[in-house]
């Protein structure tokens, strides 16, 4: 592996390499903006994902968590290292780098997942979070994210006014 290749997080690998199905392999890409002090490695307007998991699928989830975080890991293990030592679980090695401290975790999944998912969606996914995850403030997550959660009842209700001749006003909703 590179040098530059281990500065990377996962999700950021597909702006400067290519997958190549044949030979299962990742090779530099060969067009793009070059990137300077690393002749030959090009960047690329090219999005990683790494697929939505819910924190209810446990160590898939802290995987997932950890490879936004971990740097040029070349196999699980490296993965679950922190600070040179080897963790037993994913979950662990999140805890040991923070990443699950004050529901942080829990907040980008449910800002990730409100990109991309319906306010009942949302709500369903708060819902399981609420009850397999024991969040330590379910308050301060619901007043995050309140907002992207109720939007189409809010939209719902603020018709049902309407079409009974009530003027609707943001100030009712404030």
């Amino acid at each position: 592996m590179s040098k530059f290749a281990q500065t990377l997080t996962y999700p950021e690998v597909p702006r400067f390499y290519t997958w190549d199905q044949s030979r299962k392999v990742w090779s530099r890409r060969k067009q793009g903006n070059a990137i300077v002090n690393h002749p030959g490695i090009f960047e690329a307007q090219a999005i990683g994902r790494v697929y939505t998991v819910s924190p209810r699928q446990g160590e898939s989830y802290y995987l997932r968590l950890l490879l936004h975080e971990v740097k040029g890991p070349q196999n699980f293990d490296d993965v679950k290292k922190v600070s040179g030592s080897l963790c037993q679980t994913f979950r662990e090695a999140c805890q040991r780098r923070g990443l699950m401290d004050d529901d942080n975790h829990l907040k980008m999944a449910l800002e990730e997942a409100a990109s991309c998912r319906s306010p009942c969606a949302l709500r369903s996914l708060f819902a399981m979070i609420l009850t397999a995850c024991e969040p330590a403030h379910p308050l301060s997550l619901w007043l995050l994210h309140r907002d992207s959660m109720t939007e189409d009842i809010l939209n719902s209700h603020q018709q049902e006014l309407s079409d009974n001749g009530i003027q609707v006003t943001d100030h009712m909703y404030n």
